[in-house]
């Protein structure tokens, strides 16, 4: 049987560094200039894509930084009210 303890700590950790994360992604925020040549109108596309790309993976990683805090909340709440359901009924 495994157990799953989700600390303050541990939470934190795991949240910061998705943020950490969306933060680097977001740094992408615009498309270098190109000089002119015959690849510059697909590499401007190619890098276009990329830096949506990025952009949805950004906000993916905080979202997921979200979820682990509202897990991680939800956990220990719940851990909370089973102990307290064992007191009540213990002797």
């Amino acid at each position: 049987m495994s157990e799953l303890r989700v600390g303050a700590d541990l939470e934190h950790q795991v949240a910061a560094r998705h943020h950490q994360a969306a933060e680097g992604l977001d740094e992408l925020l615009s498309i270098p200039a190109l000089g002119p040549g015959p690849g510059t109108g697909s590499m401007l596309q190619i890098l276009a894509v990329l830096l949506e790309t990025s952009h949805q993976l950004a906000q993916a990683n905080d979202l997921t930084a979200d979820a682990v805090r509202d897990v991680a909340h939800v956990i220990r709440t719940t851990d909370a009210q089973v102990e307290q359901g064992f007191r009540a009924v213990g002797p």
